[in-house]
């Protein structure tokens, strides 16, 4: 029985280290850098996929470096906004992918990026996407899911879990759909000035 016990004791700590639990990084966040707060209808803008905090997890571990990315996924307001292109900035070298774009479902899926030899910056750009805005309202994009690798405390391969922030993109009518607006509220008063 004693034997039995060490015995299941020792492959449940093997399976822990093998698996090593993801690790929150403390101020590590992934988010969107809009080069615009809002945007007429038809405008294109880019918007910069960037990683930043990478340095301690909660529990005051050392993050070296990040390694990369893997089957990030994220959703947008495919009525708003229409995503033209995903280019991965050039420091991912290694097994690098800008993913599949669906314009019908408003996805993006199997986005990744990696580099070798990691990054040891905190602050850095992943992606930049080239987006379209298609129709007045606030179009946002947001990460679902995503797995991210790091060295932490000297160990290479441990997964990190950083907080993710939506992009709100504000898209205005041009000013000719104003111009028109404005007309036409002009021509009901003029017609009900005559009716009055």
């Amino acid at each position: 029985m004693f034997k039995t016990s060490l015995a299941s004791l020792g492959l449940g700590l093997t399976a822990l280290l093998a698996n090593p639990a993801p690790a929150l990084a403390a101020g590590a966040e992934i988010h969107f850098n809009p080069s615009f707060e809002s945007v007429a209808v038809g405008q294109v803008f880019n918007l910069v996929l960037q990683g930043s905090g990478f340095d301690f997890t909660p529990d005051g571990a050392s993050i070296q470096a990040l390694t990369g990315g893997q089957n990030i996924s994220l959703s947008y307001s495919a009525s708003l906004l229409e995503i033209q292109q995903i280019v991965i900035d050039p420091r991912w070298n290694l097994g690098s992918d800008d993913g599949t774009i669906n314009a019908a479902s408003g996805t993006v899926t199997g986005l990744r990026f990696g580099t070798f030899p990691s990054t040891p910056d905190d602050a850095f750009n992943i992606a930049t996407f080239t987006v379209r805005a298609l129709a007045p309202g606030q179009g946002t994009l947001q990460l679902v899911s995503g797995i991210y690798v790091g060295k932490v405390n000297n160990l290479s391969g441990q997964s990190l879990t950083p907080l993710t922030q939506p992009a709100v993109v504000a898209v205005v009518p041009e000013p000719s759909q104003w111009a028109i607006l404005l007309l036409g509220l002009g021509m009901l008063g003029a017609v009900r000035r005559r009716r009055g």
